[in-house]
């Protein structure tokens, strides 16, 4: 197991795709999770998780730039409980702009306990200071209001809202080191 970070509370680790694969396709497949990601598809099939981990993997093997989706797991019971983002920011058409974001999505029994701001803090922090990345972003669809409290808890700073990336109007906020 490959640890990239940890919290006072989780493991933020690169992804075990056989171990990993019920805990994804639970959230995946939880229409209340994948509300603003995902454009709101669930997966529909264990298979279907695999294939698309599998993708991830081999993608963020590909880039070789520290960028990652990777699991959030519980030290209190060594189950994964979210995805933290740290990765280049697909613009509208597909191609990955020079802007990195930090994201999160949680398990929906996991909601409302932290998470998102402890480990949106660790990905600033890694962000700024292991990838020495300038500045760092989050995208947040303006309906997602818990995603929004989580970039205003982590000092972000709202800019525009946006259709630069990923064919959405999206809030588009960033954070200097600091």
């Amino acid at each position: 197991m490959i640890v990239v970070f940890e919290t006072e509370r989780l493991i933020v680790r690169h992804i075990d795709v056989e171990a990993d694969l019920e805990s994804y396709f639970a959230m995946n497949s939880d229409p209340e999770v994948i509300h603003f990601i995902r454009s709101g598809k669930v997966i529909e099939s264990l298979e279907k998780q695999r294939e698309e981990l599998n993708a991830l993997v081999e993608r963020y093997a590909l880039r070789n730039n520290g960028s990652g989706g990777w699991p959030m797991v519980s030290k209190e019971s060594n189950r994964v409980v979210g995805t933290a983002i740290l990765n280049q920011i697909p613009l509208t058409g597909g191609e990955l702009s020079d802007d990195w974001q930090v994201g999160w999505h949680l398990r929906r029994d996991c909601w409302g306990k932290g998470y998102a701001t402890e480990v949106g803090k660790a990905l600033l922090t890694h962000g700024f200071t292991v990838l020495k990345k300038p500045i760092l972003h989050a995208v947040v669809d303006p309906l997602n209001h818990a995603s929004r409290r989580v970039t205003e808890r982590l000092g972000m700073t709202f800019i525009e809202r946006t259709s630069k990336y990923y064919d959405l109007e999206l809030d588009h906020f960033q954070k200097l080191p600091g």
